[in-house]
């Protein structure tokens, strides 16, 4: 300053610019446009805030990638669209997100641009990258209502039900072990009525969702659903998406599902799963864990005017997917256990 300001007599000349008194020499420097700092980008966005829309101040943003302390700075104001946009493709007006949910939402716009650009936010090495960041993410209608979840309430929901599993229920650690491994796996958890099957999945469930793992229950008319015409989901779908990032595929009451829609479900997921990995055509379910459960001695596959063999051949027991199930049983009856001596008699009274 001392090379600008003429025959100063006392500090307060020296830190004065334009007329200003200013609190250190630095910042009547950065007055007068001596040195190069963050400020000019910050005041950039915040002068463009003014008349420019929230798309375009996050494209601007990316043009200014220069170090993270302007995203410090700025990244409110990049986000000030998201919020509307979350509670819009949620359909909950009460809808409400941290900080680092926003934030996280934001970078990932950010990152959809710069990839749109052949760049990405991993190239600015100051600059944090969205967690978890998956393409379409966000705008998925689908993925988004699957990851909605309340993460804290669901681990320890899970804690409690995970203490409360017997010893034949430890099956769950295998399956959860196939999703740990990325391997894939076929299981059938096999077993009557009140033996714990349903317990078994909603701990399942509530671990997955607990860990932002996908996972989708399914009963025969919603597979139905998931098939469009000729047994093929299109690529590009949101339906498609939600099944690439879907961890795991619980179906109950499989052994009345026809050997057919487990064939359809198999090839679509095939297909589906080989857009990220050529090897998965080759795997049962695209290398999906799979999880079926039932009893067989319940309602099988409905044949009209078919006999006992036509039944059994349109089971799932039946197809070639069979083969890569693991059968898992499960033969402690629950329900008894927890029951009175009244109702134990009662009910073999009833059975004889």
């Amino acid at each position: 300053m001392s090379n600008f300001v003429r025959g100063p007599t006392n500090h307060d000349q020296i830190k004065s610019a334009n007329g200003i008194i200013h609190n250190s020499f630095r910042d009547a420097c950065f007055a007068l446009g001596l040195l190069n700092d963050d400020r000019e980008y910050i005041e950039a966005i915040k002068e463009a805030s003014c008349c420019g829309l929230d798309d375009y101040l996050r494209k601007l943003f990316t043009v200014m990638l220069m170090s993270n302390s302007v995203w410090e700075e700025i990244w409110r104001i990049l986000s000030n669209d998201i919020l509307y946009n979350e509670r819009k493709l949620s359909k909950n007006s009460d809808l409400s997100l941290t900080d680092d949910q926003l934030k996280t939402r934001c970078l990932y716009e950010i990152e959809m641009i710069l990839q749109d650009n052949k760049k990405s936010l991993k190239e600015f090495l100051p600059m944090p990258f969205p967690k978890y960041f998956v393409r379409l993410k966000f705008q998925n209608g689908l993925i988004y209502k699957e990851l909605n979840y309340d993460k804290n309430n669901l681990k320890n929901e899970f804690q409690t039900l995970f203490s409360f599993l017997t010893q034949e229920q430890g099956i769950f650690e295998k399956i959860v072990e196939v999703v740990s491994k990325k391997n894939g796996g076929v299981f059938f958890v096999y077993g009557h009525g009140g033996i714990g099957k349903t317990y078994l999945w909603i701990v399942l469930t509530s671990f997955s969702r607990s860990q932002e793992m996908i996972v989708l229950t399914v009963t025969l008319s919603e597979i139905a659903a998931l098939l469009l015409s000729g047994g093929r989901v299109a690529h590009s779908s949101e339906l498609a998406e939600l099944l690439k990032q879907t961890k795991r595929i619980i179906w109950d009451e499989a052994p009345m599902v026809h050997r057919y829609s487990v064939k359809a479900f198999d090839k679509s997921l095939r297909d589906i799963m080989l857009s990220t990995n050529n090897n998965n055509a080759n795997l049962p379910f695209g290398r999906k864990a799979v999880v079926f459960r039932g009893d067989f001695r319940q309602i099988l596959p409905i044949i009209p005017g078919g006999g006992m063999t036509k039944i059994v051949n349109a089971s799932i027991s039946s197809s070639y997917i069979w083969d890569y199930c693991s059968v898992l049983r499960l033969t402690k009856n629950m329900r008894l256990e927890e029951s009175s001596h009244a109702d134990n008699d009662e009910l073999a009274l009833f059975s004889q």
